[in-house]
């Protein structure tokens, strides 16, 4: 056994099929679209935000990039910009390019500030959060996962919380904090259970029974 990364929508699961997920995902962007007509780079951006999603090859994420760039050539409204900004820092983490993701998450959250978007702070937070991890830096991780946690926690946003929770446990675990690990999971678990998210409590049921057994 060993600790599970947060289970996010989308994922491939054994004799799933990547084409009936594709054609599910993308129906729900349509209607998304339909529902709050968006104009065609929010259409974009919601496009590329499922070519980047951690059940796709790294192949995806390479073309997501790519239309990324011609997004932002394009000039897009801020808060447009500042989500594509975003997303190309997640397309780059896909590719393993920690460094520049890093760089585009700086640059993410000084647009999310300048624009009084708290929640895309939080985002940004979040996304340098497991960056920092995947590159050994620990400290930094959990710095951020905490950043991030207190403003997604000031907004009342359950499903991130829930979210950096349960990143922030993983960190915590992998340096041998296993009171914090512990804490992190379980109040993950309780925030899936309110929203009713059954994949996330299944991660943080694992998480708990494997990391209470190595005790």
């Amino acid at each position: 056994f060993g600790r599970v990364d947060h289970v996010v929508l989308g994922g491939r699961g054994r004799g799933a099929s990547r084409a009936a997920d594709s054609i599910q995902v993308r129906g729900a962007v349509d209607a998304h679209c339909r529902g709050h007509r968006v104009g065609d780079h929010g259409r974009a951006l919601l496009d590329v935000r499922v070519e980047v999603g951690p059940g796709w090859p790294p192949g995806h994420a390479a073309e997501a990039l790519q239309e990324i760039e011609r997004i932002l050539d394009a000039n897009p409204p801020a808060p447009l910009r500042r989500m594509a900004i975003q997303y190309r820092a997640t397309a780059l983490k896909r590719l393993g390019r920690y460094e520049e993701a890093l760089a585009e998450c700086n640059l993410a959250l000084s647009l999310a500030r300048s624009l009084g978007d708290a929640a895309g702070e939080g985002s940004a937070y979040d996304s340098m959060g497991t960056i920092h991890r995947r590159l050994g830096n620990h400290t930094d991780a959990i710095e951020s996962f905490n950043r991030g946690l207190e403003i997604v926690r000031r907004l009342g946003l359950r499903g991130p919380m829930a979210s950096q929770l349960n990143k922030a446990g993983v960190t915590h675990w992998s340096q041998g904090n296993y009171d914090e690990a512990e804490a992190c999971y379980t109040e993950s678990l309780a925030l899936h259970q309110e929203i009713g998210h059954r994949a996330g409590v299944a991660n943080n049921l694992v998480n708990l029974g494997v990391l209470r057994f190595e005790r």
